[in-house]
């Protein structure tokens, strides 16, 4: 997801959706009621210098999620889920000098997520040395010369006057939770998510590749416009606010007939990919053209949700060929012009021609007028 609306560590939008939206979407709207305890084991994860970061919420105000740590406009985020195995101590022993006293500070987010296990984790220290601390909202770690917060850590800090390093066993300690289903969860999650960010990786070229080269729109059912990309605003000379929320025939040509529409809305509508060329109009009022496809979006239960029209520009082509049609055809009598028979002519292995003459036309002309004149060749090319 992106960051859309966002104030230090207070975010109020993702993907341009109120972030309460979000999450009562992904996990239920039963969660609203207890935040932020309720999302704390999923929390919002940002890369930063090549390092994932778990950012987690930490107080609910009226219009905004606060999280410990900040988030910039634009970042790509997405939603952790938190096995509480990797928040345990993991190694069975320690190597370190025989401390005289032990300072402990950890994330008041593992204290939410642990709960008595986190204690239990705190006791093993008391016999090493005596212990105090105290929880934080975080913590403040340089990497790459820049501060960063992390989250949903614990940070032990041994003072010792001694030299001698010992070995000290630390005991297992076991979370609350039910380790082995969580992490299958986590392990299930992250297998999908990966999955998914490729699908979406590979959706993310196709669509470049056909903004690239296309002019695409999305309507919905009843054909308003909610989507347009850059070059369907280029070729038509609409901006984006002017065609979204307006009917799709808003570019409609006065003068394509309404046979063509009816057949386009019969075969959409009956779930099938209609094609054709259509003549469209500009802002300004010019003509372009344009190979049209549009396909129909259906939902599992095979109903119409929008559909989505991809077009290539003709307008170029078809103009120049409507300029050589023009040269090609001549304008009084509407025969093929001489330019068109001498190119008949040469495609031709062997030719049959015959010709024929009025005589004396140029008497007609000058004593009739040349009206009558254009008259009879017309009459004399019908027949």
């Amino acid at each position: 997801m992106e960051v859309t609306k966002v104030s230090g560590n207070r975010v109020y939008e993702l993907d341009s959706k109120p972030i309460f939206d979000v999450l009562a979407h992904y996990f239920g709207k039963n969660i609203l009621d207890d935040l932020p305890q309720s999302v704390i084991e999923f929390p919002l994860i940002k890369t930063a210098d090549g390092v994932d970061i778990a950012r987690a919420p930490v107080a609910k105000l009226e219009d905004s999620l606060v999280y410990a740590g900040n988030f910039e406009l634009g970042d790509k985020v997405r939603f952790g889920v938190v096995d509480s195995n990797f928040a345990m101590i993991e190694d069975d022993k320690r190597e370190l000098i025989k401390p005289e006293v032990i300072w402990i500070y950890s994330c008041f987010g593992r204290k939410v997520m642990l709960g008595s296990s986190l204690e239990r984790e705190f006791e093993i220290f008391s016999p090493i040395a005596p212990t105090s601390g105290f929880f934080t909202y975080g913590e403040f770690y340089k990497m790459q010369d820049e501060p960063q917060m992390f989250n949903l850590t614990t940070t032990i800090f041994a003072l010792s006057e001694q030299v001698d390093v010992v070995t000290i066993p630390l005991p297992e300690v076991k979370s609350d939770y039910k380790a082995d289903v969580i992490t299958n969860l986590t392990h299930f999650t992250n297998s999908v998510v990966s999955e998914l960010e490729q699908i979406v990786r590979s959706l993310d070229v196709y669509k470049l590749a056909l903004d690239s080269n296309s002019i695409v729109s999305k309507t919905d059912p009843k054909g308003i416009i909610t989507y347009v990309n850059e070059l369907f605003e280029k070729v038509s000379g609409y901006s984006k606010e002017e065609l979204i929320g307006s009917p799709h025939n808003i570019i409609r040509h006065p003068e394509t007939p309404s046979s063509v529409f009816k057949e386009m809305w019969e075969t959409i509508k009956s779930k099938k990919i209609w094609k054709g060329i259509l003549k469209n109009k500009t802002k300004t009022g010019d003509d372009y053209y344009v190979d049209t496809t549009v396909i129909p979006i259906l939902d599992d239960n095979r109903e119409i949700v929008e559909f989505i029209a991809t077009r290539n520009d003709l307008t170029k082509i078809i103009k120049q060929q409507q300029q050589i049609e023009r040269h090609e055809i001549d304008a009084l009598t509407g025969l093929p012009s001489r330019a068109k028979f001498f190119d008949n002519i040469a495609q031709m292995s062997s030719p049959i021609v015959a010709l024929l003459n009025i005589d004396d036309f140029r008497k007609i002309n000058h004593f009739y007028g040349f009206e009558v004149g254009n008259a009879l060749l017309v009459e004399f090319a019908q027949n």
